[in-house]
């Protein structure tokens, strides 16, 4: 390509302005043109079929540019820009543009259009956009008027839309609210290891995440700070929800390679082992199991070797309380027993109750001590008295010997021994250490059922006893 020379002054601040006119003429022969007048813009270049002789161009108009054909220069539209070939013995060949390009219609590559930008704004690229740069420079692709969008023009709708402001970029949404929103009433997310494995990702109409990987689990491994991460919700749903399907186990929790919680398809859930046989299985060497109010106050169950429970009650005031419908039915601790708990063992193993003792065996009930056994009543304020009542016609037996000290009130039928003793000789069969008092002021019917009784009358001063038929006077 051959040089192209514009028109200067020679002459230090002298301004060209108009037509100049040269004094005298410089003949081709001697690098002139032969032309006397020149206007301001135009440019000298030398014939291509002339190598000495110049010709000048005229100035182009405004927002032509300069373009040099096999060496003849020439002023071209905007809109008729053609670069040739870079370098027709190299495939990698490359053009720098420095500054801003503007286009306003096609820019064809080897004769192809390759993107049209047309006056509304609109690029349209029909093949592929690559962009590169080093590490001290990088590629930009903006509006400076707008959100940036990507979408396809047969659908109607925006697809990707990028937001200057906020920097924030949507996916099916021309309005997104966070860094990357993606919105669609199906699956919004696919993170695939190959074609056949796969999870997706999707919130529903109720604003619940499902997750549904293809191979059925879901691993949370720790890392970072993730094994202090929280879930959290405000709502009144449930803040997690597993569901299993099919008759795997629900939930299962491990420390290092030892499975410490497992939750069983069926909901039986087992601490401490794997395979649990109830609701709620607890399974340790030591203390399995604490309920407590604070540090100090708890209540320990432990289940040793032996397979003996033991319950533990540690506190300020220690004790195990059993409510049915919110009242004490049943009090073990180590104060002293108290007259209003319907049942209370102390420590020191005494036992209270304010209700009634009631043996239900149907053959015998027992009530057995192996040392002296006692019974009173005891009241601070009152005489309580101590009465033995058989129920119906059943009749209060002692089947022993029997000593009475203190004054004893007999009412009804006293029967020494049994109804046929297995022994009876001269031994005395009730014996009455002191003084022995039976009166009656109303006279009974003397019958068989009561031959043999005796009694006193104090109102004829007598002595009476029953023969099975009529009374009679002992006296």
């Amino acid at each position: 390509m051959k040089k192209i020379f514009a028109i200067i002054s020679i002459l230090a601040g002298l301004s060209l302005a108009g037509t100049v006119s040269a004094q005298a003429i410089v003949f081709p022969n001697r690098g002139g043109t032969g032309i006397t007048n020149y206007n301001r813009g135009d440019i000298l270049y030398g014939s291509s079929t002339a190598p000495t002789l110049l010709k000048t161009l005229p100035i182009g108009t405004t927002g032509q540019f300069l373009q040099v054909n096999n060496g003849i220069p020439a002023w071209q539209d905007i809109n008729n820009l053609n670069l040739g070939s870079f370098n027709a013995a190299s495939t990698t060949a490359t053009s720098t543009i420095q500054g801003n390009l503007h286009i306003n219609g096609n820019l064809k590559v080897d004769g192809k259009a390759f993107f049209t930008i047309v006056s509304s704004g609109d690029f349209t690229v029909n093949g592929n956009l690559k962009t590169t740069g080093t590490t001290d420079a990088h590629q930009k692709i903006f509006n400076s008027t707008g959100a940036l969008t990507v979408d396809q023009a047969s659908q109607g709708n925006t697809s990707i839309i990028l937001n200057p402001t906020t920097g924030n970029v949507g996916i099916g949404t021309t309005n997104p609210q966070a860094k990357l929103e993606v919105l669609s009433t199906t699956a919004q997310l696919k993170m695939a290891y190959d074609a056949s494995h796969q999870t997706y990702f999707l919130t529903d109409a109720n604003g619940d995440l499902n997750i549904t990987p293809s191979g059925g689990d879901i691993n949370f491994a720790a890392r970072g700070n993730f094994a202090t991460s929280t879930i959290s919700a405000t709502g009144t749903s449930a803040i997690l929800t597993v569901r299993q399907g099919g008759a795997g186990d629900l939930f299962n929790a491990y420390d290092g390679n030892t499975k410490v919680f497992t939750i069983l398809d069926g909901g039986k859930t087992g601490i401490g082992l794997s395979s649990p046989s109830a609701y709620l299985q607890v399974q340790g060497t030591t203390e399995q199991l604490r309920l407590s109010y604070n540090s100090s106050n708890y209540w320990s169950t432990t289940v040793n070797a032996s397979g003996t429970a033991i319950f533990l009650a540690t506190g300020t005031v220690p004790a195990f309380n059993l409510q049915v419908r919110d009242t004490t039915a049943l009090t073990i601790s180590d104060v002293q027993v108290v007259s209003n708990v319907p049942l209370q063992i102390a420590q020191s193993g005494d036992v209270g109750m304010a209700g009634n003792l009631i043996l239900s065996n149907e053959t015998a009930s027992y009530i057995k001590a192996e040392n002296p056994f006692y019974i009173e009543t005891y009241s601070p304020y009152a005489n309580a008295d101590l009465t033995l009542r058989a129920a119906n016609l059943g009749v209060v037996v002692i089947d022993d010997s029997m000593e009475t000290y203190g004054t004893s009130t007999i009412q009804g039928l006293l029967r020494v021994a049994t109804d046929t003793p297995v022994l009876i000789t001269d031994k005395i069969q009730f014996n009455v250490k002191g003084i022995s008092r039976t009166t009656q002021t109303s006279t009974t019917t003397c019958a068989a059922d009561v031959e043999g009784s005796f009694f006193y009358n104090p109102n004829n001063k007598h002595f009476w006893g029953c023969d099975g038929t009529d009374w009679k006077k002992l006296d």
